[in-house]
């Protein structure tokens, strides 16, 4: 249990440091990525 408590933090304070700095998260990212596919595909279904 206190690793994972450990763990959850280390995550936290990652995240917190890539939003300071402008930077997406890794969720954001991948929606970002899972977007441009859908558009993709739109685009190919015309």
């Amino acid at each position: 249990m206190r690793d994972d408590n450990r763990e959850t933090k280390r995550i936290d304070r990652n995240e917190a440091r890539l939003a300071a700095m402008g930077e997406p998260d890794e969720l954001a990212q991948y929606n970002a990525y899972l977007t441009s596919l859908a558009v993709k595909d739109a685009e190919t279904e015309k």
